[in-house]
């Protein structure tokens, strides 16, 4: 699991009032539970769809979006640790795969 920590995602200045560090902290934890590793790293790409969450798993890479909330986090972290069924209305944070543009694990 790559988190986005770049110009955009993970900063006051583009997401006023999220608290970026209970998200990264519960984001973590979330991951160690679902057996994935963690990690940040720079700029992925679409600023406008900040904060962005990319997971790799069983040969498959997706790609999250607008991930600012303990909710939408919790839905991500649920998703990942229960299977691949997303939640009524989740779909909205799943983004195409875009290949090319992750991170060396």
């Amino acid at each position: 699991m790559w988190v986005c920590r770049g110009c955009c995602c993970g900063t006051k200045a583009e997401h006023p009032g999220v608290d970026h560090r209970a998200l990264e902290r519960q984001t973590r934890a979330g991951a160690q539970r679902a057996g994935l590793r963690y990690e940040t790293t720079p700029c992925l790409g679409p600023c406008a769809a900040g904060n962005i969450v990319v997971v790799r798993r069983e040969g498959r890479i997706r790609w999250y979006r607008r991930m600012n909330t303990p909710g939408a986090t919790d839905e991500l972290l649920e998703h990942l640790e229960h299977g691949d069924s997303l939640g009524a209305g989740f779909e909205r944070h799943l983004m195409p795969a875009r290949d090319g543009e992750l991170p060396e694990p």
